[in-house]
């Protein structure tokens, strides 16, 4: 991984995503890029309204994207890039990911309730549909571990193979970390298949399958999922997103997406067959 994109709108969400995506680019080795969106709006003086102008609007943008990445510059870290551009929020991050060839996009998730509904149902649900990259999102007030105890959720068949993507392959061998992937059937109890152990040049040394896991009763999926997290005390939750997948229902609107305001981890959503998520990869 070489480059990270976080986008940011200056509130404290998108700080707390620029903390995690620093420390995540100091432990990769990669480079860090701030990017903010803007829209010509109407600026009240005294009286009168004025108009600021995209010249007027990008240079307080990008004033403000100079401030922060002085303020989050770190030692050991290259310089932190800032790209403004004019636009909604969605297509602006895109395009910047493009320029910057970004490997992975931080969004940050707003923890009180009516942030978090806009967040999730505007930015973020339309990157987790239109980005192909890899995207992580950080809700608020998360502190940065390192991803070494994985867990992926799926809903693939029992007859068909596991893949783990090649982005989350690599993110395991950086960080040496144990996956564990968890595949949802319907109502019935959860399969889990845990991947031990990667190998410094990424190859798999060892796997098993467990046991089905048993869940109460009439839990929901997302429950489920949280429970399982907490038990094996896990720092990142990945999911594959494939042809109306677990995660991508989930994003659709439905009450399970109520997962992301449960889980307080970061969450990664893989889109898989896309050649742009491992298109810069190392």
């Amino acid at each position: 991984m070489k480059n990270i994109l976080v986008a940011t709108d200056f509130s404290p969400a998108a700080r707390c995503a620029t903390r995690y995506g620093l420390k995540l680019a100091l432990a990769l080795n990669a480079k860090l890029t701030l990017v903010a969106a803007f829209e010509n709006i109407p600026v009240p003086v005294t009286n009168d309204p004025i108009v600021l102008f995209p010249d007027d609007m990008e240079a307080l943008v990008t004033e403000q994207l100079t401030v922060e990445a002085k303020l989050f510059a770190t030692p050991g870290l290259s310089p932190i890039g800032v790209l403004s551009r004019k636009g909604g929020t969605t297509e602006t991050v895109l395009a910047a990911a493009a320029d910057s060839k970004a490997d992975l996009i931080v969004v940050g998730m707003k923890e009180h309730e009516h942030g978090l509904h806009r967040a999730f149902g505007s930015t973020v649900t339309d990157l987790s549909k239109e980005s192909p990259l890899p995207l992580l999102i950080v809700p608020e007030g998360s502190e940065f571990t390192p991803p070494v105890s994985i867990v992926m959720a799926n809903d693939l068949g029992p007859t068909a193979e596991i893949l783990i993507p090649a982005f989350l392959r690599n993110l395991a061998g950086a960080f040496h970390s144990r996956i564990t992937v968890v595949r949802f059937m319907g109502g019935r109890a959860a399969e889990v298949i845990e991947i031990l152990d990667y190998s410094a040049n990424l190859r798999r040394v060892t796997g098993v399958i467990s046991p089905l896991e048993e869940f109460p009763v009439g839990n929901h999926a997302e429950d489920r999922l949280i429970r399982f997290v907490g038990d094996h005390h896990s720092n990142l939750l990945a999911m594959p997103t494939h042809h109306r997948s677990l995660a991508e229902r989930w994003l659709a609107g439905n009450p399970s997406r109520g997962l992301i305001l449960k889980a307080k981890l970061p969450f990664l959503l893989l889109p898989e067959d896309r050649p742009l998520s491992t298109k810069h990869s190392d």
